[in-house]
């Protein structure tokens, strides 16, 4: 699975938001993120359950956008653990929602989040788009798990500085 972080900033220890694309006020996204995921290894540990997303009001307040039709949960949480391992976001779980999307959270994240009405039945309605055998939620529905990760991350870079593998992307036109 190929995905690059597009842009990110660490301002004071803190995720800018102002500087990443963002779906909505409270969402941080990395726009492919873990352009070196094969190093890493993830294998999910426990399933937290389905639970309900709103797009204006996000479960988990940070995005990792994939190339969606080769997400699996794995890919995911691998993801997670990159980005939350370089920047020293202190993730806990990851998320999977309609197929495509994928979402890092905290444990005070997960503390609030509200379980879908249908239990699992609600989180069963679309695969992933890289493996049809796992479920990866569906419309405003979040399947929340926790994984095992390891493997070698690549190379950090400073604070305030934006990286990526797409040549004449966001993170080239980014003011710093």
């Amino acid at each position: 699975m190929r995905m690059c972080l597009r842009a990110y900033a660490v301002l004071g220890g803190a995720p800018s938001a102002a500087v990443v694309v963002a779906a909505s006020p409270s969402v941080v996204r990395a726009d492919g993120v873990g352009a070196h995921s094969s190093d890493i290894s993830c294998k999910v540990s426990s399933v937290e359950g389905c639970f309900v997303d709103d797009g204006d009001n996000r479960t988990f307040t940070y995005e990792v956008i994939s190339t969606g039709d080769d997400l699996t949960q794995e890919s995911c949480a691998a993801a997670c653990y990159e980005v939350s391992t370089k920047l020293s976001l202190n993730f806990t779980h990851s998320a999977v929602e309609f197929g495509v999307q994928c979402f890092c959270g905290t444990d005070a994240e997960r503390a609030g989040a509200q379980p879908a009405p249908g239990g699992a039945g609600d989180c069963a309605a679309m695969p992933c788009g890289g493996n049809a055998k796992e479920s990866c939620g569906g419309a405003d529905r979040m399947l929340i798990f926790k994984a095992d990760c390891s493997g070698s991350l690549p190379p950090s870079l400073p604070n305030g500085h934006a990286y990526g593998c797409q040549p004449g992307g966001v993170a080239e036109k980014l003011p710093f």
